[in-house]
């Protein structure tokens, strides 16, 4: 079955259990919640807040999917590994990992022009080693959300071998300096044009 079947409603997919990926979710109405037709998650976290938005998820919305994060193949790096793919988007997952942001959920969007990555925290590595290549086996426009807010996530050496399109830097005031100068000089420098929500002054439509 596809996991994001449904034409009446959305579904959701929770990256990791960071409140700031999930914290909506806390005050979001039951009806909300009752309208989502596939909500996927993984299946480990820690935390009052996030417990309690489990529950929510259990009790309100019908089809759910908590996702065991992969054993780790060998190799000293937190990898991921593609678990589904669909006709216009392919979902990874991290491999297990004490990293929460690394053992998380990464979706990809496409058509037959783009690309969207939806990369949440995860790291360079992941995103730029292993992931990347799926997108280049499509050579499309790639549009991307910077990962960790445009923090620092591992090295950033961006490939050029499809077309840049729009970064989105999802990110508010902070006290950890996001987004980076240096990330967002990288991601310019491959050809990517910077939008930021801080700046922007509402949400970030990606549209393929």
């Amino acid at each position: 079955m596809d996991f994001m079947e449904g034409h009446d409603s959305v579904s959701l997919i929770i990256s990791h259990w960071d409140i700031d990926h999930y914290n909506l979710l806390c005050v979001a109405q039951e009806d909300f919640l009752q309208s989502l037709c596939r909500v996927s998650y993984p299946d480990k976290g820690v935390g009052v807040t996030m417990k309690q938005v489990a529950a929510r998820i259990i009790k309100n919305c019908t089809w759910r999917n908590a996702i065991e994060s992969p054993t780790p193949k060998i190799g000293r790096k937190c990898g991921i590994q593609k678990i589904f793919e669909g006709n216009r988007y392919a979902l990874f997952m991290g491999e297990r990992s004490k990293n929460k942001n690394n053992s998380g959920l990464l979706l990809l969007v496409f058509n037959d022009t783009a690309t969207a990555l939806l990369t949440a925290d995860h790291s360079n590595y992941q995103i730029w080693n292993q992931v990347y290549p799926f997108v280049c086996e499509r050579g499309n426009i790639l549009h991307i959300v910077v990962p960790h807010h445009g923090g620092d996530c591992g090295k950033t050496p961006i490939p050029h071998e499809v077309v840049s399109g729009d970064a989105a830097i999802s990110v508010g005031s902070n006290m950890y300096g996001h987004p980076k100068p240096k990330t967002i000089a990288s991601y310019i420098d491959a050809g990517y044009s910077i939008i930021r929500t801080d700046r922007y002054g509402r949400d970030v439509i990606i549209r393929l």
